[in-house]
């Protein structure tokens, strides 16, 4: 993370917001980025020693200092270890008790030193695209941070925060857990004055355990110093978090929003909107972007934004790789390969089924992992969800898909069905199959990595 217009400047700033001491003070250069990897370090860097489960940033101190790092945060336990990898280098050395809990403690005083109004966002998805198109809107009004790509765990949410600076109006951060206690942290690093809940199913639950547990930890974020709450009117959970909160819940969506005069649906080249009087064009495709915009909308509304900077905002918001992202040619492909749940796999089904297209629709569908016991129920909604799709030829990829592959054969689907647990096996049919013309979606978890189609289906 590189920031020119970073609020601290020295090893002791440092070391005070960081809850820790420090130990050796040879660097009086100024720290202008934060780096957790020694190979993001540069000049003027301060690099944070995590322990991870592989390796430990305590073992690549000297890389970091080798390429710009100027002050170590380190944990106490290994204080001898960075001695010996600093003597000689013109690098402080900062000790904390605990690495993750002191980046988190850096992240945390310096995004409150910056003064921004912030924005928590969470939800089982739609998050990166309601935070695409917020921070896009807001930056008409003021100088707006945001999460960049997805840096919205424990490790990556405070590396987000230091995006910020003295000129930043607002802050625009998602909020991603999957374990149970999670919440209460990234909320008390943001500490957002706005809430929003983009929806809730189920995913995460291998590691929440059940639905009820995921809920209870998502409507976390709205805690008591939120002063506005959001949630969609189509979460099926709003009114047990409703009634949980400790802050007035508004929802939004269609029915809720005032102003949305007109929609227009574009197909591949998203939606057209008219809001009090003003046009906009939403380059997303799907109901799902629809609503995520309309959020964004709702909540920039409530920050005082006119239409006309409403719709330059959304105007200007360009597609991201892996969320619904179209690459038109030869054969078009739509990447939604960033992830998948079972809702978010019906959204995107739901456009491809409504969409007008003269050629041939293929899925190309990786399993949906971490589902926990939801996953068979999971796989086989989304099997009926496909069947009703009107694609011509389906590629299943993961064992997950055994189950899908089995109800598609068992009620005659009209398509041809591919199942492979090989990638290159699906690989090999995707080639063999497709032809010009052809609309290809590529779809599942992240561990399936179902963009390694895209190369095969553009001619790359």
């Amino acid at each position: 993370m590189k920031n020119d217009e970073v609020l601290f400047a020295s090893a002791t700033e440092i070391a005070s917001m960081a809850k820790g001491v420090t130990y050796i003070n040879n660097s009086s250069k100024c720290i202008t980025s934060v780096a957790i990897s020694s190979k993001d370090a540069v000049q003027g860097s301060l690099f944070v020693a995590l322990k991870g489960a592989k390796v430990d940033g305590h073992d690549f101190i000297g890389d970091a200092i080798r390429n710009g790092a100027v002050a170590v945060l380190a944990n106490e336990k290994q204080t001898y270890k960075c001695i010996r990898q600093m003597m000689g280098k013109p690098c402080s050395l900062i000790i904390v008790q605990d690495t993750l809990e002191g980046l988190q403690s850096l992240a945390r005083n310096y995004a409150a030193k910056c003064n921004a109004q912030m924005i928590g966002i969470t939800g089982s998805c739609g998050k990166t695209t309601t935070k695409e198109i917020l921070a896009s809107i807001l930056g008409m009004r003021g100088t707006t941070a945001k999460t960049p790509g997805n840096l919205n765990s424990l490790y990556g949410l405070p590396l987000s925060l230091f995006h910020l600076n003295s000129k930043c109006r607002y802050g625009v951060f998602e909020l991603g857990v999957d374990h149970v206690g999670e919440m209460d942290t990234l909320s008390s690093i943001v500490n957002p004055d706005i809430a929003i809940i983009t929806n809730i199913c189920e995913s995460h639950l291998e590691k929440f355990g059940s639905i009820r547990n995921l809920i209870d930890e998502k409507r976390k974020i709205f805690g008591p110093q939120v002063e506005k709450a959001y949630i969609s009117e189509q979460c099926q959970y709003k009114h047990y978090i409703a009634k949980g909160s400790p802050v007035p819940v508004t929802e939004f969506g269609v029915q809720s929003i005032r102003g949305l005069e007109s929609v227009v649906n574009m197909d591949l080249n998203g939606w057209v909107l008219k809001y009090n009087g003003v046009k906009m064009h939403l380059n997303c495709l799907g109901w799902h972007s629809l609503i995520d915009c309309i959020c964004a909308i709702q909540v920039a509304d409530e920050l005082g934004c006119t239409a006309k900077q409403i719709a330059e905002g959304v105007n200007r918001v360009v597609q991201i790789p892996g969320r619904s992202k179209v690459y038109e040619g030869e054969i078009t492909v739509i990447d939604d390969s960033y992830n998948a749940n079972y809702e978010s796999s019906y959204a995107i089904l739901d456009a491809i089924e409504k969409l007008r297209w003269k050629g041939r629709k293929n899925l190309a569908f990786g399993s949906m992992k971490e589902l926990g016991s939801a996953s068979s129920v999971s796989h086989r909604m989304l099997g009926k969800k496909i069947g009703n799709s009107g694609a011509s030829n389906v590629f299943l990829y993961g064992k997950e898909m055994e189950e899908v592959y089995s109800l598609l054969k068992n009620e005659s689907f009209p398509g041809k069905v591919f199942y492979s647990e090989m990638f290159e096996e699906i690989q090999n049919d995707v080639v063999r199959t497709m032809t010009e013309g052809d609309l290809f979606l590529l779809k599942g978890s992240r561990v399936m990595q179902m963009e390694r189609l895209l190369p095969t289906l553009l001619g790359q």
